[in-house]
Parts: structure tokens; sequence; C-alpha cells
């Protein structure tokens, strides 16, 4: 389900940024400090399962207890209508499959550069 156009809490989700096994994530805006963010929410079929809601909340926490240049910072959790989502900030970007496409095969040393 693409939530574009829909709003969680003052956040107005903008476009979908990509999907995968756990969550979609979503462009937004916050319409209270008038910022770009991500939205990670998790998809419709995994929201009833406890474990794995569990497993996103426990996630959001332990992210936003982390404080390095390198780790999203995260702004917000929350749930409205049963849609559990956590809010960070927004880093315009490639995705790893994009950078490769881009670069072609990496050497070792430029492969561990990234991890």
């Amino acid at each position: 389900m693409n939530l574009t156009g829909q709003h969680l809490g003052r956040y107005r989700i903008e476009k979908m940024l990509g999907k995968g096994g756990m969550a979609e994530v979503y462009l937004g805006w916050d319409v209270t400090l008038n910022r770009r963010v991500a939205i990670k929410v998790l998809p419709q079929a995994m929201r009833q399962n406890p474990i794995l809601l569990k497993r996103f909340e426990r996630e959001a926490r332990a992210a936003a207890n982390l404080g390095h240049p390198n780790i999203i910072t995260i702004h917000d959790v929350g749930h409205t209508n049963g849609l559990p989502y956590i809010v960070m900030e927004y880093i315009k970007g490639l995705s790893l499959a994009e950078y490769l496409r881009q670069q072609g095969r990496l050497s070792p040393v430029e492969t561990a550069k990234l991890v």
C-alpha cells in the first residue's frame, strides 16, 4: 500500500523512496518544523506480527540512543491509525545499488571503506 499524499501525525508523505523485506521508506515533510524527513513504516502484512512490531520498536530505540556522524538521527517514533513509523533525518544520496551501478565492481579496499 503506497502512503504517498497521506499524513502520519505532523508528517506529510511525499513519495516512496524504497522498500525492502522489513520496511518501506518514504520522503516526508515535517509540517511543524518545516524540514524534509525520511519515514520508515512496517509493511501492512507485518503490522499484525507482535514479534516484528517489537523488533521495529527496538530498532528505533537503539538508533535513537546512538550518536555518531555515520548513524542516522531519529527524530520521532509513533503510531497513527495502527501504523507504526520511525521518523529520521533525510540524507539525499544514492542507494547502494545505484552507487554500484555507477561505479561498477569495487575493489576490496573500496568495499571496506563503504562498510
